[in-house]
């Protein structure tokens, strides 16, 4: 290759980076204007209003069981300390009702009425997910259950254990004197700690959100890039907040008492849609050929959506054949060009029980029969599964049905092998 062919190469490369970028902010854009983003977080804040003291009181319950429970104010008023000095004080009114709340005396209403604002809060949390990778199917019970008791009992443990690791980090005289600190500097390495914990903690914790919370599988580089990016959003957030309000005190002449919680509302806001952003950024980087579709989606004619169907089943039957490894959803998706219409087309395909699709697991596609037991009739008629049929029309011509049962009798004399 010569040093032409080589810089037109790095060329083309960054072009084609930079379009995938504007394409997929385009796509985020879309999504906020259109009001898809900010509806889940406004949904999310006031959740959030709701569970916060319930789900601080159960954290409390199981950390009271190690001796840590008492670390939990210090971590409330790091994480609302873009609130300015009210923060203190907001973040002592929430520990005093945490400790008004005896778990051991609420009785069976009062606990279950506790679990149901957490885990409402959980399962709002996962629907918006859910919502942005455009699955419409959740977890199975017993998953969410499991999942949701994990996140209740040890989340709590694991977060203090890593705060717990970095204070014993941080007065490590061992590690002090590996890093070569001289003890005239030795002051310096809390700070340095604090610093590098306070951006490395937020990024392992989106990109930990934005792999496990979807009801589908992520992969790790767009979940660390939108984790990444959602770190930097975040603390740019609180930097632009903090200055607001240290620059403007009008807020507290004109809303008094209310002030405090106008705040507290548009500080979870801000947090629960720069969540959204990254999850939107992490679907569209694993999908970058959906944020295309995503700045102007269409309805597909039937006849594009008859030929996806018959070239997902001439893909599968010939990987069958071939012995190689089954389609999967993503492979798919490149196929069709679209994730969201591959996913419409499967699911069709799949109710009509002419493949299996394993929603849970690889995401694989298998035929449920033989190719040449599956007419074109059932095609069709998987594709339409999931429209409402009129059990009886209006106005009846025996003429039009005898037409229409003729063409299909035909349909369903063409088996699909035929075609593909």
């Amino acid at each position: 290759m010569t040093l032409k062919e080589f810089q037109t190469a790095i060329q083309k490369t960054f072009k084609s980076i930079s379009l995938n970028i504007g394409t997929i902010l385009g796509a985020i854009a879309r999504d906020f204007i259109t009001g898809t983003l900010p509806l889940r977080a406004t949904s999310l804040v006031y959740t959030t209003i709701l569970s916060i003291v319930p789900l601080l009181a159960l954290s409390f319950s199981v950390l009271k069981g190690f001796g840590v429970h008492n670390q939990l104010e210090p971590i409330l008023l790091e994480q609302l300390a873009p609130l300015g000095e009210q923060s203190s004080d907001i973040a002592k009114s929430i520990i005093d009702k945490v400790n008004n709340v005896q778990v051991g005396v609420l009785g069976a209403i009062g606990l279950g009425f506790l679990l149901y604002t957490v885990v409402s809060l959980i399962q709002k949390i996962e629907a918006a997910f859910n919502g942005i990778w455009q699955i419409d199917k959740p977890r199975a019970y017993i998953q969410r259950f499991t999942g949701y008791l994990s996140v209740i009992t040890v989340g709590p443990i694991l977060l203090f254990s890593i705060a717990g690791l970095k204070a014993k980090f941080t007065t490590n005289p061992f590690i002090a004197e590996t890093l070569h600190i001289a003890t005239n500097t030795a002051s310096f390495m809390p700070t340095i700690i604090d610093t590098v914990s306070a951006v490395i903690m937020p990024v392992i914790l989106f990109t930990l959100l934005n792999k496990a919370v979807p009801n589908t599988k992520v992969n790790w580089i767009p979940a660390l890039l939108a984790g990444i990016s959602t770190t930097v959003l975040w603390k740019a957030a609180a930097g632009g907040f903090s200055t607001f309000i240290a620059s403007n005190a009008s807020y507290d002449a004109i809303y008094s008492s209310f002030a405090v919680i106008l705040l507290i509302f548009i500080w979870l806001y801000l947090n629960w849609l720069i969540i959204l952003i990254g999850g939107s950024l992490c679907f569209y980087i694993q999908n970058p050929e959906q944020s295309k579709f995503a700045i102007k989606r269409t309805h597909v004619h039937p006849q594009d959506k008859l030929y996806q169907a018959l070239l997902i089943l001439k893909t599968v039957h010939t990987k069958f054949e071939k012995g190689e490894n089954p389609l999967t959803l993503h492979n798919a998706g490149k196929i069709l060009g679209s994730h969201v219409f591959a996913k419409d087309i499967i699911e069709s395909l799949s109710s009509g029980n002419i493949i299996h699709f394993d929603d849970s697991g690889k995401h694989e596609i298998l035929l449920q029969k033989a190719i040449d037991k599956v007419s074109l009739y059932d095609v069709i008629d998987s594709l339409g599964k999931n429209a409402e049929r009129l059990s009886k029309h209006k106005t009846q011509d025996s003429k039009i049905s005898k037409s229409i049962k003729d063409i299909e009798t035909e349909w369903s004399k063409t088996p699909v092998s035929k075609i593909i």
